[in-house]
This record gives C-alpha cells, sequence and structure tokens, in this order.
C-alpha cells in the first residue's frame, strides 16, 4: 500500500531571528514566523485527499506552528516525543558564533546534546512507526529542521525531488511511503511566499 507522508518544518522562531542555538530551548515563532505559517494554510485546504492524522514535536514552535496553519485542528493532534529536534547541549539557548547551518560539523555529544545521526534514526524509527499504524494513510507531522534535514537525507537516493540544504522554515516535505517496502520518496518540497 502507498501512503502519503508530508513532513512541515516549525516556522521562523524569535531564536532565528536572533541567531540563537534552539534545539531543545524553546522561542516563540517571530512574526515572520507566524506569517509563514498561514501563508501554508491555502495549501493544506487544496489537497485532494484530507489529512487523517497529524503528529508533532512537543515543543511550543512546533504546536503553534501547526495551530497557526490548521487553525480547524483544534487539539486534534498527536504530540510524539520521538520527533523533538536534536538537543545542542550546552549550546541550546545561546547565541550562535559563526555559521550553524552544517550541524554535521558539530558533535554536540560532546557537550551533553546528541549527533545529527542519533536524532536522525530516532525520528526515522518514530516517522516509519507512524506510517504503519492501521488509519494512518495522509499524515501530517509537524517537526524541526535539522531532524527533518536528517529524513530527507536518509530518503535521498529514492526520492524524486533534490534537496540538499535544511528545509526552509515552514515548508512542507510530501513523501510517499511504501508499506511492504518500507520506503519514502520525497515527490514534492512546498516553500511557502510569505
Amino acid at each position: 500500500m502507498i501512503k502519503t507522508l508530508r513532513y512541515m518544518r516549525h516556522g521562523q522562531t524569535v531564536f532565528n531571528e536572533r541567531g540563537i542555538w534552539q534545539g531543545r530551548a524553546d522561542s516563540p515563532l517571530s512574526a515572520m514566523g507566524i506569517a509563514q505559517a498561514r501563508a501554508t494554510r491555502a495549501y493544506f485546504a487544496g489537497l485532494p485527499t484530507p489529512i487523517d492524522h497529524v503528529y508533532c514535536s512537543p515543543l511550543g514552535r512546533v504546536i503553534q506552528t501547526l495551530e497557526e496553519a490548521l487553525p480547524e485542528i483544534g487539539k486534534n493532534y498527536v504530540v510524539d516525543p520521538k520527533l523533538i529536534e536534536m538537543s545542542f547541549g550546552e549550546v541550546d539557548g545561546t547565541p550562535i558564533a559563526g555559521e550553524a547551518t552544517d550541524y554535521e560539523r558539530y558533535d554536540f555529544s560532546q557537550i551533553g546534546g546528541e549527533r545529527e545521526e542519533t536524532a536522525g534514526k530516532r525520528t526515522c524509527r518514530a516517522l516509519e512507526r507512524i506510517m504503519n499504524r492501521t488509519g494512518n494513510v495522509n499524515v501530517l507531522a509537524v517537526g524541526h529542521g535539522g531532524t527533518g534535514r536528517y529524513f530527507y537525507k536518509r530518503w535521498r537516493e529514492l526520492s524524486q525531488v533534490a534537496f540538499d540544504e535544511a528545509l526552509p522554515n515552514c515548508s512542507v516535505a510530501t513523501y510517499t511511503y511504501d508499506t511492504n517496502t518500507r520506503t519514502f520518496s520525497c515527490i514534492d518540497i512546498l516553500i511557502p511566499k510569505v
């Protein structure tokens, strides 16, 4: 059976705007982040098949993004702790010095955090578990840039869309999921225009 997973990254946050490491530290969406989330409303409203299940990270920036993008959802979503962003350890919530977009350069496990690979594998297992649930056919998962990037990299070779950078804030990557082969393929990436 072929199912559909849409993975959405949270909107820009106040910490993103100020150049602060986030990881597990949380901050609310910036005005731009709210606008990004609202810009995806028409996309979700226009889907040919409605979303049947929604999952998200427990961090506030993700929940705020979800509730701005899909206000009609109310509280009809599942908070899954396995979808949480990787921990940056001691640098969570501190100013970024230098270029922070290439997480592979950093070993956050040396300072009380996680490696990108560890966080990415956790997210991959969670998304596969979610997609294997009975009744989950057209799923939305809302999460983070780092773990979303790792998930995409894991399935890059089977994907129809080439994308080598972190997903921009509030972008939505659409994957097909084959339950027989347990493989994902990215077929589209929406980057909202604000």
